[in-house]
């Protein structure tokens, strides 16, 4: 039986006796009686409450609640309590609504727990002198009482508080606290609590409310977060006046009065940081020429009126500080005093009767004659019967939205502060009194409701409709019914749907939007399939200005000129997200002409890259374009499409017989894509008219994502169009000069599709004419790049369509086809083994694995476009649809879909199929799932020609099943954070990790997280530790994307320091290619968030994991550190002394006994946490250890603590008896097992074996004993870490096949994987072990194992494969400083010469030519040399060549100049 159960049988059998000793005692029973009998004294009921019963067996405290609602509690002793809300067993719970007030007599000793919880009626409540105990929630929610008084003696202790722990919590109307023992050390004045001498103020009740003014004899405010703020959480304060004495504002004393709009401090020298955290209403703050420091930026009042000059101001608050209030807007006032100012003149009252629709949006507001030299902010209240509000805070905008959420009559009115010359005023305008009720609507019928739609049948009904949505009704939810056809208003008409102020470019995400939200149906009653018709009347404006949450179904379009969109002109949403309209059976009738495109596109007004926001989308399905209609009509317009131009979202089933014409982008259906994030579907469309434009021309879609005007490459790694299954038939003709496509024209600047933005392009046919001159494809025009993920199948042409290839072009081509079919225009790249040999693209960042294995162009072009003289009829698959939920998996799970139905989509109409996922050649396949990895996992599924995606999460799984235990990680984090500063030049930039120039946020702190926590995980724990910290994120294709992050008030956003500016992460060191949510943890992980100004600098491995060099056991003299930030290597001395010992068994061995400085270990820690060190060696020299049996380095228990806690490194020990690394999780088992001051690490090479360690070594074996110790305790296993082992081969062992072993007590053996290494001429053997014990290098053959062979270095071979770059810097001294440059596949390089005994050195050269003339400056060991002579004025372009000697010093290889990519600069010195 464990011990879990034996625990829980023994609590049984305690709570058994427990229950009944209870139900025995006559106490508890008596503790509930009741007597409902009416007394001679006017009592209506009465009974007993008392704890504990008398020596009679009577209770001890009793109560009566007489007719007068007055509640007596009288006897001696406590009264009982009632625990909790749960279980109500309070003897007067019948009669609690008729308790008014409380008055408990001399004798009791405690009111008892939630005795009085929630009784709302109670108004007043008197205790005795004799009382020491007011239970927890005694009056918890009692909202009527006013009024205490305290007959005990008070102290801070006992004090009632209405805090979320106090007996008086949520008592929201209590006012009066009176005090009358004289003994007190508290008193209560007004509500707020102050120390008996006055000095100190020590808590205010939250039901403060109003203007405070606090008395001359306070000195200071409570503001200790342990007893309790002074005013925190005082949410009904209004302003509030500080006496001279109160010289200091510590942080959070005024945490969360959400109401307070005023403080005004007489004598305050000093402000502290979240002194007003969350004053979400603070708007003026007055202070004191004194004030000697100012922290404050977690609020920033609209309003500083600071009465020294601004000298004095600067002196106080920090050019940091400064900054960050200006950011946020705060005005600052100097030389402030209390004459009144100015007041404004209002020109323009606020209407003073205001009538609007429940939902409907309003603003009020007032017009002022502003004169110069003055400032004019604003703010509003309302008022109801029962108080007065404010409702906003002082800004510039005079304007105030209503709140029109309920039915009712409020009256509102604006204050005006004037600032000129250090004075203020206030002037108030006249009321405006606004009434919410139904909304009034002059349709032709209907009330909205979907069985019951508002009827529109005239042109009226349409202004009335239009005058109240740009009024501010949306409509959200309602219906609306054509009964007639209808022609808009000749003049002046507006479209539904406007700006509230049409002068302010953009939307302000929404605020400066009135949108149609509703759904206008214009279907013929009785008349299956017939639609009424809706006429724009020549060059007038289409239907619908701007919609969110809209649909239009069922009608027919027509005009002789629509002056913009025919439908919806202005589709634009940055900063929106959700459904911005769906358009169905929309039918644009023949002879129509539209100046834009035929229902909508996406106006850029505010933003260069995009009109609409990623989330906010558009669905067209199932609509018509009839022959003779003309779309584009001027044939001016770029960006333009049958349909739709730029398109966010998804266009289906819909047909076009008419006439596209334009100049740039122009495509039968669409023009092109709005926003190159999440995706935009063109499918199952038909094309049957004639396209017209001049470049970037496609019978259903004209190019891929641009920015505004076509002009501006962007988003070079984005998602592409889906387009599936759509058709071009014959007849259809489609013409243009450059990029002319049958089904796309272009797509222009996507260099690499990424492996988490699959998209298809499948199943399409194209049956017309085609005619162009520059890049013509039967399919595409033209095409960026191609690369294994970019799925374009199934599609075909008619070999008679005027195109001689189904691509006209494509410019990048990734391959590892040795070789590929060659086409001009096109360079051929391979990323399958890295990304050094790839163009420099601005913006892009290759990524590595991405490349096909396929001649697309050549060979395997069919596959792609195929020609045909006749496209096949049989059904193509082109879209495979996924339902239902991943299962969980761990890791070793095979591959799991069982959860999941997968639905086909067919071209030539043939109906949907459900295929099963497997491995039959009708089964849907799967690719991209490594069930051994610990990951988030993109996984392609694969049916036919059609492709998707889904995220599998392969989890670990835990270690332990027991109940109530749960497995969890410790990981690190550090916030490193920016000032705002524009441009990445500017303020000493570009800023950034690799550069080492941020701003510590948060300290590297550790944190517990579950066992599959990913780093958004992590960071929600960071931001739920850290209350000044906020990452702000969105879901995107690429995953959760954290876009800004607030800090201390100030947001630090993507492009706020330029255009490649913005959030990334590390993790130990390294930036993973997947999102925040998308990378598990490990234990001991160490995250880094860091803000960069330009994320170019950030890229490549050269700037991590640089691997450290040195040979075993040398010496060194002093701490040193080299290599970069990120990746350097740690070095120190030790002090070593030899002597010789005699162990248990008789046998002696010299031992050297190794320890580390004092003034060495903090300067270990201190250079490996500044750069960032990712390994500390501690070398034990040959020449001091002298030859000893056994080194034993003794370290003291903090400092390697300080080594797992401020550091990231990992810990070796360098012996001539071998060398031994602990990574970080061994370092953290070692130090959790650790029993004494200090560990002890001892690496001993074993002279005398026992019979058993021979014979398992052989008689050329080599025995090594591995311990760590601490105190009397040996740690011998590491739990999840690893200790590397690497020993030089003794003599014996030379030329011999190698092998590792443990060796166990009993002789037994285990053989461990390992490798033969070659350094500085030596050979070792390197393994890894989980565990401290006995080991041997043995030899192989000897023993009857595998051995580990040394594998053949070609030098020539490995050379000619490095592809080193330079790049050039200039020095403070205006030299030039070059580096070589080395991506992680030449590092591996260069370390595998290195341990084969090769010499590495780094030639450099210079010329005046880019392409020759290069001249060798100078050979040297390190990677960088600085130039200090040229002329000035001259350009130099800069080469390194690498140069690998043997160990005889004979150079054996070097690497050709045309391997290295040159850097340049101009010599300005």
């Amino acid at each position: 039986m464990n011990t879990q159960t034996n625990y829980f049988k023994k609590a049984l059998v305690v709570l058994m006796a427990v229950m009944m000793v209870f139900t025995m005692m006559p106490g508890m029973a008596w503790a509930t009686e009741t007597s409902s009998n009416e007394s001679s004294e006017g009592n209506i009921v009465s009974g007993n409450c008392g704890a504990e019963s008398n020596e009679n067996g009577a209770a001890s405290v009793t109560w009566k609640l007489s007719k007068d609602g007055t509640l007596t509690i009288s006897g001696t002793g406590a009264m009982e309590n009632y625990w909790s809300t749960l279980s109500d067993k309070r003897p007067w719970k019948e009669n609690l609504t008729k308790i008014k007030s409380l008055v408990v007599e001399d004798g009791v000793t405690s009111v008892g727990d939630y005795a009085f919880y929630s009784c709302s009626t109670l108004k007043s409540v008197k205790l005795p002198g004799s009382l020491t105990k007011i239970g927890p929630g005694a009056f918890v929610n009692c909202t009527g009482l006013e009024e205490m008084k305290l007959q005990y003696v008070v102290t801070e202790d006992n004090m009632p508080k209405d805090n979320k722990n106090g007996c008086i919590y949520g008592c929201t109307a209590i006012e009066t606290i009176q005090i009358e023992n004289e003994a007190s050390t508290v008193k209560c004045v007004d509500g707020i609590y102050y120390s008996k001498d006055g000095k100190e103020l020590i808590y205010c009740l939250k039901s403060k409310k109003g203007d405070v003014t606090i008395p001359d004899s306070v000195e200071s405010l409570r503001a200790n977060w342990r007893t309790g703020r002074a005013f925190e959480e005082c949410s009904m304060l209004e302003s509030l006046v500080l006496p001279e004495k109160v010289v200091k504002a510590e942080a959070n004393v005024w945490d969360a009065c959400t109401n307070l709009r005023y403080i005004e401090f007489k004598g305050v020298k000093s402000v502290e940081n979240w002194a007003f955290s969350n004053c979400t209403a603070l708007d003026q703050l007055v202070l004191p020429a004194c004030l000697t420091s100012y922290a404050e930026t977690s609020v920033a009042p609209k309003l500083i009126c600071f009465r020294g000059n601004e000298e004095q101001w600067e002196a106080a608050a920090t050019e940091a500080v400064r900054t960050k209030l200006a950011d946020k807007g705060t005005v600052v006032v100097y030389n402030y005093d209390d004459q009144a100012g100015v007041s404004a003149t209002i020109t323009a009252q606020p209407e003073t009767s205001v009538n609007i629709g429940l939902g409907q949006t309003k603003y009020l507001s007032v017009v002022v004659n502003e004169e110069a030299g003055t400032q004019y902010y604003y703010r509003w209240f309302k008022k109801t019967d029962n108080e007065t509000k404010k409702v906003s805070n002082l800004s510039e905008d005079a304007r105030y939205k209503v709140d029109s959420s309920a039915k009712g009559t409020t009256n509102y009115y604006c204050e005006v502060v004037t600032v000129k010359d250090g004075k203020t005023a206030v002037t108030k305008s006249d009321e405006a009194v606004v009434t919410v009720g139904d909304l009034q609507a002059k349709f032709s019928g209907g009330n909205g409701a979907q069985d019951d739609p508002y009827r529109l049948s005239t042109t009226d009904d349409m202004s009335e409709l239009a005058g109240l949505v740009n009024s501010g009704i949306s409509f959200s939810g309602k219906y609306f019914k054509l009964t007639a056809d209808i022609t808009l208003p000749d003049n002046n008409w507006t479209p539904i749907g406007c700006k509230i102020n049409p002068n302010t470019a953009g939307i302000e995400a929404g605020k400066n939007l009135y949108a149609f939200s509703g759904t206008i149906d214009g279907a013929k009653e009785g008349a299956d399939g017939e639609c009424w018709t809706l006429t724009v009347p020549q060059n007038g404006l289409p239907l619908l200005g701007y919609v969110k949450g809209a649909t239009v179904k069922n009608l027919n379009l027509t005009g002789e000129r629509i002056n913009g969109y025919g439908l919806v002109n202005n589709f634009e949403g940055v900063g929106l997200s959700g459904n911005a309209i769906t358009i169905e059976n929309v039918t644009i009738k023949s002879g129509t002409k539209i100046v834009k495109s035929g229902l909508l596109g996406a106006n850029m007004t505010e933003n260069p890259y995009a009109g609409v926001s990623a989330d906010f989308v558009a669905s067209i399905k199932n609509c018509t374009i009839e022959a003779g209609a003309v779309i584009g009509c001027d044939g001016d317009q770029n960006m333009i499409g049958g349909f739709a131009g730029r398109m966010q979202g998804t266009i289906e089933n819909c047909k076009n017989y008419g006439t596209v014409k334009g100049k740039n982008i122009v495509g039968g259906i669409i023009g092109t894509r709005d926003n190159a994030l999440k995706t935009c579907t063109v499918k199952n469309c038909g094309f049957y008219g004639s396209v017209i434009g001049e470049e970037n021309v496609g019978g259903i879609v004209g190019s891929g994502y641009m920015t505004n005007n076509a002009l501006t490459a962007s988003a070079p790694n984005g998602q592409r169009i889906n387009i599936l299954g759509n058709t071009v038939g014959e007849g259809a003709t489609v013409s243009g000069k450059t990029n002319v496509g049958g089904i796309l024209g272009s797509d222009l600047y996507v260099a690499q599709v990424w492996d988490n933005v699959i998209y298809s392009f499948a199943g399409n046919s194209f049956s017309g004419k085609i005619k162009g001159t520059t890049n013509v494809g039967g399919i595409i025009g033209f095409y960026d790049s191609l690369n294994k993920y970019d799925n374009i199948a199934g599609n075909f042409y008619k070999t008679d369509c005027g195109a001689t290839k189904g691509i006209g072009a494509v410019k990048y081509v990734d391959t590892n086809v040795k070789k590929p079919t060659q086409a001009s225009g096109t360079t051929y790249i391979n990323t399958e083994f890295g990304v050094r040999d790839c163009p420099t693209v601005e913006g892009c960042q290759w990524k590595a694995g991405h490349n096909r294995t396929d001649d697309p162009l050549g060979a395997d072009a069919s596959r792609l476009a195929g020609a045909v003289e006749t496209v096949p009829t049989e059904a193509i698959c082109y879209e495979l649809a996924v339902k239902g939920t991943v299962k969980e998996h761990y890791v070793g799970n095979e591959l799991d879909l069982s959860g999941l139905t997968f639905t086909a989509k067919w071209t030539g109409g043939k109906a949907d199929t459900h295929p099963t996922f497997g491995t039959g050649a009708d089964n849907v396949k799967a690719t991209g799932y490594d069930k051994n990895s610990h990951s988030i996992q993109t996984v392609i599924l694969s049916y036919g020609y059609a492709q998707t995606t889904i995220q599998v999460a392969v989890k670990k799984q835990a270690a332990t099943t027991e109940p109530g235990k749960t497995e969890t990680l410790h990981v690190s984090f550090t916030l490193l954070g920016d000032s705002k500063h524009q441009e990445a030049n500017q303020d000493g930039g570009p800023h950034g990790l690799a550069l080492n120039k941020l701003d510590t946020w948060l300290d590297t702190k550790t944190y517990e997280v579950s066992l599959n926590a990913t780093v958004w995980d992590l960071m929600q724990q960071v931001q739920k530790d850290n209350n000044n910290v906020r990452f702000n994120a969105k879901g995107t294709q690429y995953g959760t994307y954290v876009y800004s992050v607030t800090y201390n008030g100030t947001e630090l956003g993507e492009f706020d320091n330029g255009k490649n500016s913005g959030w990334m992460y590390t993790v130990n060191g390294t930036h993973p290619e997947v999102g925040v949510a998308s990378k598990f943890l490990n234990n001991g992980d160490t995250v880094v968030f860091h803000y960069t100004d330009d994320y170019t600098k950030e890229e490549g491995s050269e700037k991590w994991n640089t691997p450290a060099g040195g040979a075993a056991g040398e010496e060194v003299k002093d701490v040193t550190t080299s290599g970069t930030a990120g990746s350097a290597t740690t070095k120190a001395p030790t002090d070593v002394k030899v002597s010789e010992k005699t162990n248990a068994d008789g046998t002696k061995e010299t031992v050297a006994e190794v320890k580390v400085a004092t003034e060495h270990q903090s300067e270990i820690l201190k250079q490996a946490a500044e750069k960032k060190s990712t390994e500390i060696i501690l070398e034990v020299s040959a020449a001091n250890s002298k030859g000893a049996d056994s080194v034993q380095l003794e370290l003291d228990v903090k400092f390697v603590k300080n080594i797992s806690d401020k550091t990231d490194a990992d810990l070796t020990v360098n012996t001539e008896n071998g060398k031994v690394t602990l990574d970080q999780e061994t370092i953290k088992t070692v130090l959790g097992a650790a029993k004494g001051a200090t560990i002890t690490l001892e690496v001993t090479k074993v002279a005398k074996p026992t019979e058993a360690q021979k014979k398992a070594a052989g008689a050329n074996g080599h025995v090594i004993r591995l311990v760590i110790k601490s105190g009397n305790q040996i740690i011998s296993d590491f739990n999840k870490g690893k200790a590397t082992v690497m020993v030089e081969l003794v003599s014996r062992l030379l030329g011999k096949k190698v092998a590792a072993i443990h060796i166990a007590d009993d002789g037994t053996i285990e053989q461990l994987a390992g490798k033969l290494l070659t350094i500085g001429g030596k050979q070792y053997y390197e393994f890894a072990t989980p565990h401290f014990s006995t080991f041997a290098i043995v030899d192989a053959d000897e023993v009857g194992l595998d051995a580990a062979e040394e594998p053949a270095v070609d030098a020539k071979a490995l050379a000619s494969k490095l592809t080193p770059a330079a790049r050039s810097a200039k020095t403070a001294k205006k030299n030039v400083k070059v580096t070589t440059s080395l991506d992680k596949q030449d590092k591996e390089i260069i370390s595998q010469l290195k341990d084969a005994g090769y010499t590495v050195k780094y030639r450099f050269y210079r010329s005046t030519k880019k392409a020759a003339g290069y001249k060798a400056a100078v050979t040297k060991k390190a990677s960088t040399y600085t130039s200090t002579s040229g002329k000035k004025g001259t350009k130099y372009f800069y080469k390194v060549q690498v140069r690998v000697y043997d160990a005889s010093g004979k150079l054996a290889a070097k690497t050709a100049l045309k391997q290295c990519r040159y850097a340049s600069r101009t010599w300005n010195k």
